[in-house]
């Protein structure tokens, strides 16, 4: 794997990124949802990266992973992180496009928290103050 740094004007590149750097994404039924040209959008990559990562980890909890999908699910967990980092418009994103969209049940949700890192931490823990009302 590459490293995860995004420079330059990083919104609009944020879907190659994701295609790039998390692997399976790309073949990701979450992804492929999309057709090519809403795929270039980066909300719908966000927010079809949340359904993949969600996916991964309900699995991991309730199977365990293959080789190949631990991978990928470590991956996606990289990519919230290095995005985290990004500019303010990059890290709204994170927030509206990754968070909002997780339907986890709380013992998956419980295990996503666990695994990100802390300026995705920092940015889910500023997104539950903002949405004090939004049940997780």
């Amino acid at each position: 794997m590459t490293g995860f740094v995004l420079v330059g004007s990083q919104y609009d590149r944020v879907p190659e990124f994701l295609r790039r750097e998390v692997e399976g994404f790309p073949a990701s039924p979450e992804y492929e949802l999309y057709d090519e040209e809403m795929r270039e959008l980066p909300g719908l990559a966000c927010a079809a990266l949340s359904a993949f990562l969600e996916r991964l980890q309900e699995a991991e909890l309730r199977e365990g992973l293959s080789e190949s999908e631990a991978r990928s699910l470590d991956d996606a967990y990289q990519a919230i992180e290095a995005l985290s980092r990004g500019e303010p418009e990059v890290q709204n994103l994170v927030q509206t496009e990754i968070f909002e969209n997780f339907q986890a049940l709380p013992k998956v949700w419980k295990a996503i928290e666990a695994r990100l890192g802390p300026s995705a931490t920092a940015l889910l823990d500023d997104w539950k103050k903002r949405n004090a009302d939004v049940a997780l």
